[in-house]
């Protein structure tokens, strides 16, 4: 659930940071948060919008979003739920539901991210099928945030 506080905060919060740094953010939002409260989820992913922010529908095929609800959010990026993906080599029902997903994200004019990518043989499945984007540990493991923004300030400095 999306709480209206959290997106007056964040309302705030990137006002105060500036394009330079909102730019540079994407928000996820699970199908299941979204589809609990469609009105809530539009103003979040509006507010965010409105400061420059990407936004990623997450777990996509894992809850119980149509595709007509998708139509109606304004996200950025379709990503593709972690259990289709990890079987898109062995299981025909995954595959097709990775390669569904794709063109609907493609007709609607949304980028894909496959999560839970964890090996080479998935990722060039995945690149096949036309997926654009892709994390899991084949590509890259956690680090701790202060790591990764140290790291983004000093290769790419405001």
């Amino acid at each position: 659930m999306v709480d209206p506080s959290f997106v007056q905060v964040l309302d705030g919060a990137l006002a105060d940071a500036g394009p330079a740094i909102s730019h540079r953010l994407c928000f996820e939002i699970t199908e299941t948060a979204a589809i609990t409260n469609v009105a809530a989820a539009m103003d979040f992913i509006t507010i965010a919008r409105r400061h420059g922010c990407t936004v990623a529908l997450d777990d996509f095929g894992s809850g119980m979003a149509s595709f007509g609800t998708l139509k109606n959010l304004s996200v950025t990026y379709l990503k593709i739920d972690g259990q289709f993906v990890t079987g898109v080599i062995d299981n025909p029902l995954d595959d097709v539901a990775v390669r569904c997903f794709v063109e609907v994200a493609e007709v609607i004019g949304l980028r894909t991210v496959a999560e839970f990518v964890e090996s080479e043989a998935v990722l060039q499945r995945l690149r096949q099928i036309g997926v654009h984007d892709a994390q899991g540990y084949h590509l890259h493991r956690p680090e701790p945030f202060a790591q990764v923004m140290a790291e983004a300030m000093v290769n790419h400095p405001a």
